[in-house]
């Protein structure tokens, strides 16, 4: 009986701590977790886990209020050299949906290799960046792009 009390208290307190948090923390913590993927996606299966992520992340923004153009989503590619494709591959708000289809494409015509996703979420209330990725195989070259993507977004937030 005591352990379940104690469980329960536990709970709660992380749940106080949450609420104490910037809008943009509430938002941004829970679009980190879950469990990575155990095989590597085949091209219809990442872009339409890219596409209905992005629609959750993009959802979440605008629901606490703030503002879209503070968040960024996007499916990391690379292409046969092993170079990061071009950041324009970002999930637009409110178009994710029609946008996999065009992304699809472009991935296809280009032979590009999907690695992975990202995003990132400026906290105007704390001043800082908030970013996480999520590869779809945990390779070392894998978390090294993908982190890279995220220095590159890093660099660009801080020159605005």
């Amino acid at each position: 009986m005591m352990v379940t009390a104690k469980i329960a208290s536990d709970g709660q307190k992380a749940m106080r701590k949450l609420m104490r948090q910037s809008a943009a923390k509430q938002v941004f913590w829970p679009m980190t977790a879950g469990r990575y993927h155990t095989k590597p996606p085949g091209l219809i299966e990442a872009v339409n886990y890219a596409s209905v992520a992005a629609t959750k992340f993009h959802n979440a923004v605008k629901d606490a209020g703030l503002r879209l153009a503070d968040g960024k989503y996007i499916l990391v590619c690379v292409n046969e050299s092993g170079k990061i494709t071009p950041s324009e591959l970002a999930f637009p708000p409110g178009y994710e949906e029609s946008y996999a289809l065009e992304l699809m494409k472009r991935i296809l015509n280009n032979k590009w290799s999907v690695i992975g996703v990202a995003f990132c979420l400026l906290d105007r209330e704390a001043g800082e960046l908030l970013s996480h990725y999520r590869p779809f195989e945990r390779t070392e070259r894998n978390e090294r792009l993908l982190s890279s993507v995220l220095d590159v977004w890093s660099a660009a937030i801080k020159r605005r």
